[in-house]
């Protein structure tokens, strides 16, 4: 591996950086802070993160119809949600900031954009100091292609709300902006502890995605060396705590949903999928009802206590090994209706007050999800050659002196597959919401495609930044 060190920054790159940065923090403002702006309304989920901080809307609030810009500090929406997350820490900060530290002090929801907006620029500030090597024109390229498809109106919408995922994403962009300054500076102690930090947000967000911790842990362990172990361990650690942490009651309700309204709904022989899984024939009553519903026995503790002790996730993978062709048929289903649907049809962009003018849904900046949305609903199976390509170019970069760089791609690419199958296989409602962070990967190995033709045609690149060299493994 060949550790580059920069050379003197020239005035020039140093504005060209500048004028990168003030671009994408123009992008974010016209969306996040000047009104009519935008956010994410609420599906339910908020509460998670304010009841801890006891806030909640001035107006109450209607849950996915409106977005809810101001809140206020008030004991009675103190809630003890059990969910501990990555995201509650930027919420405190943003609180703090935007001034409610005391009962009946008001919370404009701006002040968490900003602070999610931070982040973004700061993992953009990573990449284009790791591109400086570079000649202006495929260092503008690259960086711009990075601002548009990451400053799309399907992630900055939730930079305005509260939910998790917020975090789960702008922890790996960070992540992934210091894995490729690794790869191509080296390991130092700052970018090995920012890389670090940057994993927790990815682990903590939630139990679903602390799962594919061991992903930036393999990373930082192979990459260090012994110093990357202790790190590494750290990673590991932070994984299992955060779903040790979790609620006992946390899966009991997707898992309810997933069982009733998708495995045995849409099985062939209903009752005998129940019996698979553990639960007794009276349960068939229940088929095709989802968590959510009024009734749902799944609201009452006693049978909940004993619906989690007859089946789990454990049963419901048991029973996908046993019924392979079922598996790959909700998957299917997955690509084919859940995945096009990138930006979730039943979330409104837009405060009550600017509803009525500007429409349901934010059409600014949104040339990008639009692109992939329609390209899902025309050629949906597009993801498969896709990240076959990406697979096979990963593998080959593997084999070359750029071998972290390959690495890189290859863990996005897994954690991509990874995050789709979670969500096709143990999800029925919102489906299209949790595949968030698959499309996030999706566009993140999409970036590495853009800068691999970038640099192929940049023959200056090749002499100035030694991995330009593993750029052909693309094509």
């Amino acid at each position: 591996m060949c550790h580059h060190t920069n050379k003197a920054v020239t005035r020039p790159a140093l504005k060209s950086e500048a004028l990168l940065l003030a671009i994408c923090l123009a992008i974010l403002s016209v969306q996040l802070f000047i009104p009519p702006f935008i956010g994410l309304a609420d599906n339910g989920d908020f509460p998670k993160i304010t009841g801890h901080l006891s806030i909640g809307p001035v107006y109450g609030g209607q849950n996915f119809i409106h977005f809810v810009s101001d809140y206020v500090r008030t004991p009675r929406y103190y809630w003890e949600s059990g969910i501990i997350s990555t995201e509650l820490p930027l919420a405190w900060i943003a609180t703090r900031l935007g001034g409610a530290t005391k009962d009946g002090e008001t919370f404009d929801i701006r002040s968490l954009g900003a602070v999610h907006a931070i982040l973004l620029l700061g993992a953009l500030y990573v990449l284009i100091r790791t591109l400086r090597p570079l000649p202006t024109w495929p260092r503008l390229l690259i960086a711009a292609a990075v601002i548009f498809i990451f400053t799309d109106v399907h992630y900055v919408s939730y930079f305005n709300s509260f939910y998790t995922d917020t975090v789960a994403l702008l922890g790996l962009l960070l992540m992934t902006a210091l894995a490729v300054h690794i790869a191509i500076m080296g390991v130092r102690t700052t970018n090995a502890i920012l890389f670090c930090f940057a994993a927790l947000l990815f682990i903590g967000s939630k139990p679903p995605h602390a799962i594919w911790g061991f992903l930036p842990a393999a990373f930082v362990g192979m990459a260090g060396g012994r110093r990357g172990l202790p790190l590494a361990s750290i990673l590991v650690a932070a994984s299992a705590f955060t779903l040790w942490l979790s609620p006992k009651g946390y899966t009991a309700q997707p898992l309810f949903t997933l069982v009733f309204s998708k495995l045995a709904r849409q099985s062939p022989a209903p009752q005998e999928t129940l019996t698979e899984l553990g639960l007794p024939t009276e349960d068939s009553k229940f088929i095709g009802m989802h968590a959510f519903m009024a009734g749902a026995p799944v609201l009452d503790p006693k049978w909940t206590s004993e619906f989690t002790r007859e089946t789990s996730y454990g049963a419901v993978l048991k029973w996908y090994f046993h019924h392979p062709l079922r598996a790959l048929e909700f998957l299917d289903q997955t690509l084919t209706i859940e995945a096009p649907q990138m930006r979730a049809p039943n979330l409104s962009n837009f405060r009550r007050e600017d509803a009525p003018t500007h429409g349901w849904r934010a059409g600014r900046f949104a040339l990008w999800s639009d692109f992939r949305s329609v390209l899902l609903r025309m050629w949906p199976h597009h993801m498969l050659a896709w990240y076959l390509l990406v697979i096979a170019a990963s593998i080959r970069i593997v084999r070359t002196a750029q071998a972290r760089l390959g690495w890189i791609i290859l863990g996005i690419a897994v954690l991509g597959i990874g995050e789709f199958c979670v969500a096709g296989l143990a999800d029925a409602a919102e489906t299209y919401r949790h595949l968030f962070i698959f499309h996030a990967c999706t566009d993140l190995t999409i970036c590495f495609a853009i800068a691999a033709v970038v640099l192929k045609f940049t023959t200056v690149g090749r002499t100035v930044l030694p991995s330009a060299s593993a750029a052909g493994a693309f094509f």
